[in-house]
């Protein structure tokens, strides 16, 4: 076990505070510090882990970063819902504009799941088939599409010979 000092434990303890792996510790310590050290060392750091040696002197240096860290969140512009719509509805406009209408519609649905306007994700399967019905026979989906085809064209105003009717 290599012999650290007290800033090196610091440095150990703050990065296992942000979530940093084990093996993620040893090889910052490797690249930052030139020490060679193990992940059963730097476990030994980690109050939330069984093997933690630390005593009473790292644990609250632990949960202030720790706390610090999860605080910083909160000035990550992407973990804020208000940037995330912001750039959901740029993304929508762009899809939409450039016609692709599969990714618009899938942007809509990803801004209406961070909104929490449509049904959670457990649900989903239910909610999908209410616009997909699989429970349908080959038959049964053939007539329902031909139903689809005669509303868009009778919208549009086109007859049973394909023509478009011409109103004067």
């Amino acid at each position: 076990m290599a012999k650290l000092t007290d800033a090196e434990k610091q440095e150990i303890v703050t990065l296992l505070a942000q979530f940093c792996s084990p093996a993620d510790v040893v090889v910052h310590m490797r690249a930052n510090y030139g020490i060679e050290i193990d992940r059963f060392q730097v476990r030994a750091y980690d109050p939330t882990n069984s093997r933690y040696e630390g005593g009473a002197k790292w644990r609250p240096i632990f949960e202030q970063a720790r706390s610090a860290y999860l605080k910083a969140i909160e000035d990550i512009p992407i973990a804020q819902p208000a940037f995330r719509l912001n750039e959901l509805q740029r993304n929508y406009f762009r899809a939409r504009d450039s016609g692709n209408l599969v990714l618009a519609n899938k942007i809509l649905w990803q801004a209406a799941m961070e909104t929490k306007r449509i049904p959670s994700s457990d649900s989903r399967k239910d909610t999908h088939e209410l616009y997909y019905p699989y429970n349908l026979t080959p038959e049964e989906r053939r007539a329902e599409l031909v139903r689809i085809f005669e509303r868009a064209l009778d919208r549009r105003g086109v007859d049973q010979a394909g023509h478009e009717a011409h109103s004067h």
